[in-house]
């Protein structure tokens, strides 16, 4: 016999919410990123994986790019700006209650940003597949406030906030003219509203933390540690402005990654690896590591760098590293198609993780191994 829910529909709509403390539930998700990281790292993480998702050219990424902008306005405030060309802009309407219960198609990036845990059709190929990571901008603003606008293809404008009172996470849009008034009302003329296809996202009173990662250069390298794939592959152009001075995101000048052995370097190399697990075969599309025989290296590119669509998830040690190279070894491993679309879905909410204790993930560490 079919199991049944036990309590009648009526009796249900009928039923009081539960009321939802929205100041700790934002303190949950902001752990969970801390557990693994900074919020600094967390915000550039979540920033470039929803531009870059969002990105028209998906073959070659041509034209896509994306600023971060730290800017103090004379009015006492402060905004890290987040803007992103070459894409889609946050296409879709501004949907009901009710069109929430389906899964958001595609091109309702609108709807997907401002609601919660109404996550993608799980057959799309997207870096960012969970929804949480709106909720990182929200906690690295003083105000738990962030503002953003956005020009789709057709031209037209919306604007639209997000902020934290105790027992809710109010948004508002508001479209064309009457958003560029409301966005002018609210930052006054510290910056106007964008005027060319794609988003911008605006953290109101970045935390101290955020700016100081910015000031002192370590954001930078966050996004040169996470993103140096695209950069490398697709030419990416990712740039990091602090009070007018601009610094294009760069490969790290020491994650250096020569074809074969050099006198200082000892290499290993080798393409399209594949692995079976459940009945399938999966593919492993490069391994690429190195040892630096003189050296260590920085802390962040130490062991095995575990890519999935152009990005750092996270990096594994390899355990048959002699432990006086442990600290120069790394590298990276990058799948194919299919198998980076089996990979998201074992891979930690936060996306700085992934079960390997199971699955086709612990097919792939145990091969590394």
């Amino acid at each position: 016999m079919t199991a049944h829910r036990i309590i009648p529909s009526a009796d249900i709509s009928s039923a009081r919410a539960t009321v939802t403390n929205w100041e700790n539930q934002l303190r949950n998700i902001i752990d969970g990123y801390k557990s693994y990281t900074s919020i600094s790292h967390a915000v550039q993480k979540d920033a470039v994986q929803n531009g870059w998702d969002a990105r028209t050219d998906k073959r070659h990424g041509k034209g896509w790019s994306m600023e971060f902008e730290l800017i103090k306005s004379k009015s006492g405030n402060s905004y890290l700006t987040i803007t992103d060309t070459g894409t889609t802009g946050l296409t879709g309407r501004v949907l009901t209650a009710a069109e929430l219960l389906a899964d958001l198609p595609a091109e309702e990036r609108w709807g997907r940003f401002e609601n919660v845990a109404f996550t993608k059709n799980q057959e799309e190929e997207a870096i960012g597949a969970r929804g949480r990571g709106k909720f990182i901008f929200v906690g690295a603003s003083k105000d738990k406030t962030i503002l953003y606008d956005t020009v789709k293809a057709d031209g037209s404008y919306r604007f639209g906030f997000r902020t934290i009172v105790l027992t809710d996470s109010p948004v508002n849009s508001f479209d064309d003219d009457a958003g560029r008034d409301k966005l002018v009302q609210y930052v006054k003329k510290d910056f106007a509203p964008i005027d060319r296809t794609g988003t911008r996202i605006i953290i109101v009173n970045p935390v101290d933390e955020l700016v100081g990662a910015i000031t002192s250069g370590e954001f930078l390298r966050y996004l040169e540690e996470t993103w140096w794939e695209i950069i490398l592959r697709y030419d990416a152009n990712i740039c990091v402005t602090n009070s007018g001075d601009k610094k294009t995101v760069k490969i790290p000048h020491d994650f250096k990654l020569p074809d074969s052995d050099t006198s200082s370097i000892k290499v290993w190399k080798k393409d399209n690896i594949d692995i079976t697990f459940g009945g399938a075969t999966h593919r492993i599309k490069h391994l690429h590591f190195a040892c630096n025989l003189r050296n260590e290296v920085a802390e962040d590119i130490r062991g095995v760098a575990i890519q999935r669509s152009g990005m750092k998830v996270c990096a594994i040690n390899i355990p048959y590293v002699p432990r006086n190279f442990a600290n120069s070894f790394y590298g990276y491993v990058s799948f194919d198609r299919d198998l980076d679309f089996v990979m998201q879905k074992q891979e930690g909410i936060e996306h700085y993780s992934f079960e390997f204790r199971k699955g086709v993930a612990l097919a792939v560490k145990r091969k590394l191994e």
